[in-house]
């Protein structure tokens, strides 16, 4: 199997257990245009509803479903450009 084909394996697979807290959640951002140009994607950005009220009860509902994944907001650290978006603490 591809890489991508791999990677596409794996979003479908992310996305089917995401639907589990929301099932209107659906994969976004460049990998998808990046595997309709034939290219591999760096990322895999998913977007879904929760009725957590922080960041921080998203991620950890999150965490819950999927240990392994390290959540973006982890991965931010001190950047400074991300100071005014109080919400990814």
């Amino acid at each position: 199997m591809s890489k991508i084909g791999f990677q596409k394996q794996l979003a479908e697979k992310v996305l089917s257990d995401l639907k589990v807290i929301d099932p209107r959640a659906y994969l976004a951002g460049g990998a998808p245009r990046d595997w309709e140009f034939g290219m591999e994607a760096n990322d895999l950005d998913y977007y879904y509803f929760t009725q957590a009220q922080t960041m921080a009860e998203s991620a950890n509902q999150l965490q819950r479903f999927f240990p392994k994944v390290v959540m973006s907001s982890e991965l931010l650290g001190d950047n400074k450009l991300y100071k005014h978006m109080k919400g990814l603490r």
